[in-house]
């Protein structure tokens, strides 16, 4: 709680990009790497770039990006200028068709994916093509990708009718 306070006891404004470092509290480093745009009716992704490069110290470390409850229809192929991506949420915007996931399986580090409330998640094959496109996917729509889950994808793989 200490850091949180300036040395007059009054809470700590905080520092933004720019900003005196020296200023901040004894032993505190910045290190955002994760950026919530979730509710903002956002349409699609113009101006994320500059956004973020305007928001973060380092934007080429970004992991975390919360981009759930907005309007988009596509996964914008800015997000893959960001490969240290491990944390991608997208429920609950308006994305119908599945091909959109396999974009994001150029972020080698992504580890967990939201896409529940979009119209793909309707399609019986869902939760077997998500796992499938995105192999190192260890959550999906906040739920546990198991070995047992990933053992019927490769079966639903083998299966499946080849394009």
């Amino acid at each position: 709680m200490a850091g949180f306070l300036e040395d007059d006891g009054k809470p700590f404004a905080g520092i933004a990009k720019g900003m005196d470092h020296s200023k901040l509290p004894k032993g505190s480093v910045l290190n955002a790497t994760g950026v919530r745009l979730n509710n903002n009716a956002l349409r699609d992704l113009a101006g994320l770039e500059e956004f973020l490069d305007a928001v973060l110290d380092d934007p080429s470390e970004l992991r975390w990006l919360d981009l759930s409850h907005n309007q988009l229809t596509r996964v914008d192929p800015v997000i893959l200028k960001y490969p240290r991506l491990s944390c991608v949420y997208l429920h609950g915007n308006k994305i119908e068709s599945i091909r959109e996931i396999d974009k994001l399986s150029a972020l080698e580090e992504l580890s967990k994916f939201t896409a529940m409330g979009n119209p793909i998640e309707e399609r019986a094959d869902y939760r077997m093509y998500v796992p499938h496109q995105l192999q190192k996917v260890r959550s999906l729509d906040f739920i546990r990708v198991t070995p047992t889950d990933r053992d019927k994808v490769a079966a639903w793989h083998a299966l499946r009718p080849k394009r």
